[in-house]
């Protein structure tokens, strides 16, 4: 016959490694997940509860001997205790393992997505620029000249085309209900003598417009020396950084986003501002510019992206600088020096 003390021993042993593995699990939390063999648990749970029923039918059915088997009664209890919540420790970090992998997954779809359309945008953007060069070649005469040239590599449309698909890139990342009153404005700032000045401004929703009235209307939120409610294409210069704003009201009312006015609120939701680095400006000479796009979608801009906005902004902005460069360097001004 099974003797208690046999059956404490057991039970006490399987309890004592319940709880180690329950302290285990607390001290590898986060990443227990992936370690733990869960079918081992479950099994291991099994067996647990078949001694301690052994334990539970023994108590019942040794009627000489009720008093020696309380306690392998109790204990069997304790270890069934004990065996439980590791058992849903361990159910519940695996899941979250899960949880965690099939987010992981669709972030990686997502950026993958996003890679795949900025590849085609920049396609478009090359392949319109062989069509033009391939037109003037073809359309050449003995010799080539400066202003054919001139032409076909830096039209006075083709900053703002690269603009504009990097805009229409971005809305096409929306749900469909929501491009329809979504908008995007994205601007090229060039520091001059101290004082950030646009270069090219692309309004999605009223193209061919000007509609960046606040460089106009607050010159002095656009100087690099200005302290105080500045705005983020000067802070992306100062700091030489990459600065996201997901909600534009929300950061306000905490002090780290200013509005100008206050018809700014209806438009102005979402930023990113861009630090692009030295560029080169239409007089030959290498200032600091950075690229800011700001939408009335708000939220749209979040810091959990930043690595795949960070990318796509820092493909663009290469090819951004080679076309100020040969604009440059193929303007009147940049021909004549």
């Amino acid at each position: 016959m099974i003797q208690p003390q046999a059956i404490v021993f057991a039970l006490g042993c399987a309890a004592v490694i319940a709880w180690l593995g329950i302290v285990w699990i607390g001290w590898n939390w986060k990443s227990i997940g992936r370690s733990v063999n869960e079918l081992g648990v479950k099994i291991a749970a099994a067996i647990v509860k078949l001694v301690a029923a052994i334990a539970s039918v023994g108590g019942t059915y040794a009627a000489s001997q009720k008093e020696a088997w309380w306690l392998p009664v109790i204990v069997g209890l304790f270890c069934l205790f004990s065996w439980e919540f590791l058992e849903k420790l361990v159910d519940n970090r695996v899941k979250a393992m899960d949880r965690l992998d099939k987010q992981a997954l669709q972030t990686a779809l997502s950026e993958v997505k996003i890679r795949t359309e900025l590849l085609t945008i920049f396609r478009k953007s090359v392949v319109d620029k062989l069509k033009r060069l391939l037109q003037k070649l073809s359309n050449r005469r003995k010799r080539s000249s400066l202003p054919v040239l001139r032409s076909a590599l830096i039209p006075e449309q083709h900053l703002t085309d690269i603009l504009t698909n990097l805009g229409g890139g971005l809305s096409a990342q929306l749900p469909e209900d929501a491009k329809i009153q979504a908008n995007f404005r994205l601007a090229i700032f060039v520091a001059r003598e101290g004082q950030l000045h646009p270069r090219v401004v692309v309004d999605l929703n009223h193209p061919g417009e000007q509609r960046l009235a606040s460089c106009r209307t607050h010159p002095e939120r656009f100087c690099l020396s200005a302290e105080g409610a500045v705005s983020h294409a000067v802070l992306s210069i100062r700091q030489r950084k990459h600065l996201i704003v997901e909600d534009c009201l929300t950061a306000a009312e905490t002090g780290t986003f200013f509005y100008f006015e206050d018809a700014q609120k209806q438009y102005l939701a979402s930023l990113v501002a861009n630090y692009l680095g030295e560029v080169i400006d239409e007089d030959g000479q290498s200032k600091s510019a950075s690229l800011v796009i700001d939408t009335n979608t708000a939220g749209f801009f979040r810091d959990e992206n930043r690595i795949s906005l960070e990318f796509c902004l820092r493909e663009f902005a290469t090819r951004i600088k080679l076309e100020l460069a040969l604009h440059a360097m193929l303007s009147q001004r940049g021909a004549k020096s």
